[in-house]
């Protein structure tokens, strides 16, 4: 466990991942780890629709007319 725990970066740190095998370059090291830890990628669970709100005064659908560009800091 401490191994392992050894690797979980510390509150506020952020991780590089440029080179090694996180890079995206590495694409076969990974596949290769994945290989070799009999990991496969989790199934894909299909998203149901999201019904659009409805009015709080009338109960009708509401539509998205669009969208307001977020202000700079």
């Amino acid at each position: 466990m401490r191994r392992v725990l050894q690797h979980v970066l510390a509150k506020g740190f952020q991780r590089v991942r440029h080179y090694g095998w996180l890079g995206a370059a590495a694409k076969a090291k990974r596949a290769r780890i994945a290989a070799l830890l009999d990991w496969r990628a989790p199934a894909a669970v299909p998203v149901a629709p999201v019904p659009p709100p409805q009015c709080p005064a009338c109960g009708k659908p509401m539509r998205l007319l669009g969208e307001l560009a977020r202000s700079p800091p």
